[in-house]
């Protein structure tokens, strides 16, 4: 016979059953979200959000946490363990991270969550996104942009709800890479003469298979074919750079990192980037890679060939 506390006496089974209750008003669960390979952790967060009908809005992860905390909740988990149950809804397909549309040629980021796993091709992977722990020495930017979110103390500002600039803050991060530029931590403007390049600049004066080695970097890096006029956006920005003398193999990996923030104009990342431009003074006043204004030499076109690698997800 089992004890008081349920333990087995004397060999005896325990037998556990379902309580009789009060009328309850229900969340609708499918049984194959029970018996699926989820752990306990990631169905219970799981059934938190299926609570609200579809298309509402629904509880990010730093807003369930502030929630509980001034309902005076003790027992929900951390921030950590519970993005780590979502990372695990999000390998299995029941939370994705979707790139939608905003009206007026803007684009945000919307996380949905299923009651059932949507197709492989859909889903979004976490692994994709997830970085190392930001340096907290005053260690210089990083060169290249990185997306996603970190996995440290600060996971609120870099939860799935706002991981990496969205492209409505494009214009936001463009500026802050000026406002380095202007402190002397980022590449010299220059007398004005890019500018007055960029105005006169005609898109015909460039090959057109050099404009379309840029357009496949921006293609090979988003994993897919972009829309007519995301394509002829970034024809028309890639011929008026290369018309200023920009080295496409320079250009096109300015093209690959564009995808993982969403960005779309070509010129204002070309603008603000500090990669040095092969040919011209770098970040510290001294020679870019290269020497003169001649092709790349092997180091410089090593340097874009693992940068467009690590723009595509190779």
């Amino acid at each position: 016979m089992p004890d008081q506390q349920g333990h087995r006496v004397g060999g005896d089974p325990v037998r556990w059953e379902r309580g009789e209750d009060r009328p309850v008003t229900w969340t609708t669960l499918d049984n194959a979200v029970v018996d699926d390979d989820l752990s306990c952790r990631a169905l219970g967060l799981l059934t938190r959000w299926l609570r609200r009908p579809p298309g509402a809005e629904i509880d990010s992860i730093p807003d369930m946490v502030k929630r509980a905390k001034r309902a005076g909740q003790t027992n929900l988990e951390g921030r950590d363990a519970l993005y780590a149950a979502s990372y695990e809804l999000e390998t299995a397909g029941y939370l994705v991270r979707e790139l939608v549309g905003a009206g007026r040629g803007q684009h945000e980021w919307v996380v949905r969550i299923y009651n059932r796993p949507v197709e492989p091709s859909r889903r979004s992977d976490p692994a994709e996104r997830k970085r190392g722990t930001r340096k907290r020495s005053g260690a210089k930017p990083q060169v290249i942009p990185i997306t996603g979110f970190q996995e440290s103390a600060d996971q609120e500002a870099d939860s799935p709800d706002s991981a990496g600039p969205e492209p409505a803050d494009q214009e936001l991060s463009y500026k802050n890479s000026v406002n380095d530029s202007l402190s002397g931590t980022g590449r010299p403007t220059g007398d004005g003469s890019e500018q007055d390049e960029r105005e006169t600049a005609r898109p015909e004066d460039n090959p057109a298979g050099d404009v379309d080695r840029v357009v496949s970097a921006y293609e090979a890096a988003a994993g897919r074919s972009v829309m007519p006029r995301t394509a002829a956006r970034l024809r028309k920005d890639a011929a008026e750079l290369l018309a200023a003398g920009r080295p496409v193999e320079w250009v096109a990996a300015r093209a690959a990192e564009m995808p993982a923030n969403g960005w779309l104009d070509l010129i204002a990342h070309c603008e603000v980037s500090r990669v040095p431009i092969p040919g011209q003074a770098g970040p510290v006043g001294v020679a870019g890679p290269g020497g003169g204004r001649g092709e790349p030499d092997e180091a410089t076109r090593a340097a874009m060939a693992a940068i467009l690698a690590r723009g595509s997800g190779l």
